[in-house]
């Protein structure tokens, strides 16, 4: 896994961390699925995002 971004938005400490194949997969589908979720995450973490690309369909 790689750190791919660090930074704040709207002075929020924001972290990504993907693989490289899992990016050029997301960036080769036409449709992502975003979820946020604030329930099970830690109580030092605000907020779990996850983005999520249909790659076959069975």
């Amino acid at each position: 896994m790689s750190l791919v971004w660090e930074g704040r938005v709207y002075k929020l400490k924001d972290t990504a961390i993907v693989t490289g194949s899992n990016i050029r997969l997301l960036a080769a589908m036409r449709t992502w699925g975003m979820d946020g979720t604030f329930k099970v995450v830690p109580q030092w973490y605000q907020q779990l995002f996850t983005i999520h690309a249909l790659y076959r369909a069975t």
